[in-house]
Order: C-alpha cells, then structure tokens, then sequence
C-alpha cells in the first residue's frame, strides 16, 4: 500500500501518491484523501509522478473523484510520460488536465 498525502496552498490542493505501484489497495487512503480534504472550487493536483504502473481499478478510482469533486474543480494529473500514455489510451485528457 502507498502513502497518500496531502498538502494545501491558497490556490491549489495536491494528493501526492507515494511508491511505483498505484491499485485498488490504496482505494481507501485515496478516497479518504480527497473526501477529507477541503478542495472547495481550488484547483486539484494528482501527483502520481513516483508512480510507474497502475492497475486498471484506478481509472474507475480517478472517475469516482471527478464524479465526488464536481465539475467545479480542475482535476491536473502530474505524471511521467509512461503513465499520461496509458491515462490518454483511456481517453482521460477530457476529464482531466495531464501535466
């Protein structure tokens, strides 16, 4: 399981998620990380730049975050190339902002 933290600034909210490998454990930590957080209309970063692999049940995970965030929010998903290629196969770049 990963670590997920959280961090606040004026403008932007990020949820870093810590290791190589992002799957349905870390379900809980995750969804607890932005249903605790207090996004409002903020801006939110995903920083999956330490990630390298994730399993298929996180893209059912990211659309369940946009679904509780709202259309109010930008969601941006900071992340290597390997990964924004797999989020782009999905065709998540209409739902998200890669960074």
């Amino acid at each position: 399981m990963n670590r997920i933290t959280v961090t606040h600034s004026e403008e932007d909210t990020t949820i870093t998620v810590e290791g190589s490998w992002f799957t349905m454990e870390d379900h809980l930590p995750f969804s607890e990380a932005y249903h605790a957080s207090d996004i409002g209309e903020n801006s939110c970063t995903l920083d999956l730049t330490q990630v390298e692999e994730i399993d298929l049940s996180v893209l059912g995970m990211l659309l369940q975050m946009k679904r509780v965030l709202g259309d109010r929010n930008i969601i941006n998903i900071r992340a290597g190339e390997p990964l924004k290629k797999v989020l782009r196969l999905a065709n998540l770049q209409q739902i998200f902002q890669l960074v």
